[in-house]
């Protein structure tokens, strides 16, 4: 016996986001409208999102160690950190 939903119930998907890490070294110029918050941060973060095939960005903010996966089992002493931005985008 199948149950009945009520009239407003809706089956409208969950927009999907994503996470893009962007290291500031990838020619996008993008450390210079992202590291001060620069009036063309949203519009730079806008635009990797649609290059990426999403619609736009929800959020954009320097990366966090947490958020980037080291590929070296040990770090070296001397090693700089990554330095990257993540921008979150949303369909």
């Amino acid at each position: 016996m199948a149950a009945a939903l009520p009239a407003s119930f809706s089956w409208a998907a969950v927009p999907a986001s994503r996470d893009f890490i962007v290291p500031v070294d990838d020619g996008y110029g993008m450390e210079d409208c992202l590291a001060g918050g620069a009036s063309c941060a949203k519009l730079v973060a806008d635009s990797w999102c649609k290059i990426n095939g999403m619609k736009t960005a929800v959020h954009y903010s320097p990366a966090k160690d947490v958020d980037i996966t080291a590929s070296l089992a040990q770090k070296s002493p001397h090693q700089r950190p990554v330095q990257a931005y993540i921008v979150t985008c949303s369909d």
